[in-house]
């Protein structure tokens, strides 16, 4: 067991939660986030002074983390490796917790081979107040997932949006972003009025954006099971595709009510699922073009 250091101070002013109940926290869903950790590089999202007080993103391992903090270096283009941590084991996981680390954003790769994604995030970014408007793409993603022959699992990002992961094996980054884009092109062409893939703000007019960009090398995504910054406590959860016909808000799930989740395994299965995207692309490419 991990050293537990200030476990009184409150990191959520608003629900009054401490980071003992933040430690308890992972400690309860470690067997769940763990095998999402397992061998990726990991951006620490702290907040030292509670989620009311700035924060800030940490990538290079600290100097003072102990020896049990498994950590390996990332090369980077044009600069010095960065010494990151992994995170594959439980105590590794409270000892970041402990360190106020509230949301762990790991790498789409792992270990040995970073430069081969095994994951692809499509992340449906809504205007404020219109969930319901992710949700309607999530479900269009997953009727021509269907027809691809591919899998995609459901993450409320515990924000205010939607993610669709999807599974892969073989692919390199720029494969799964023009892949990712590329379900964006085809929502964009079915309901050009309610989706888009310009990143930029001023011409989306109050349309979703697909935002399928953090599918390259370093970039990160939040790890389902991880807390949020949000004054309620929410969670970054996994959820069935069944569930997210009933489901009102990206924020569902917090600290309050987490624990009806937990014998529960939406995600059960998902590496066995990855596949090549060749030739659900070329699926793709001819029903884009035959509108």
């Amino acid at each position: 067991m991990i050293e537990i250091t200030n476990e009184a101070k409150v990191l959520f002013p608003k629900i009054k939660a401490t980071k003992l109940d933040i430690i308890n926290y992972y400690k309860a869903v470690a067997t769940h986030i763990l095998p999402h950790l397992k061998n990726r590089p990991l951006a620490m999202e702290r907040y030292p002074n509670g989620v009311s007080k700035e924060g800030f993103f940490q990538k290079q391992k600290g100097e003072y983390f102990p020896k049990f903090v498994s950590h390996k270096p990332v090369k980077r283009e044009k600069q010095s490796p960065i010494d990151m941590v992994i995170v594959n084991s439980e105590k590794t996981l409270l000892y970041l917790a402990n360190q106020a680390c509230i949301t762990f954003h790991p790498f789409l790769s792992s270990f040995p081979n970073l430069q081969k994604p095994n994951r692809m995030i499509i992340d449906l970014d809504p205007p404020a107040g219109k969930f319901n408007l992710a949700k309607d793409a999530a479900k269009e993603i997953k009727k021509l997932l269907d027809q691809l022959s591919i899998s995609g699992f459901v993450l409320l990002t515990g924000s205010k949006g939607i993610h669709i992961v999807i599974p892969v094996k073989g692919e390199n980054f720029e494969q799964t972003r023009n892949f990712a884009k590329k379900i964006g092109q085809y929502l964009s062409i079915i309901d050009p009025k309610k989706y888009t893939t310009n990143v930029r703000k001023d011409k989306r007019m109050g349309r979703l954006f697909i935002d399928y960009l953090r599918n390259s090398f370093a970039q990160l995504s939040v790890a389902p099971y991880s807390l949020r910054k949000t004054a309620d406590g929410s969670i970054a959860m996994p959820i069935s595709w069944e569930e997210l016909t009933s489901v009102t808000s990206s924020a569902k799930y917090t600290l309050s009510n987490y624990k009806q989740t937990l014998n529960k395994y939406p995600w059960s299965g998902m590496s066995r699922s990855a596949k090549s995207l060749v030739s659900a692309e070329k699926k793709l490419d001819n029903l884009i073009e035959s509108f």
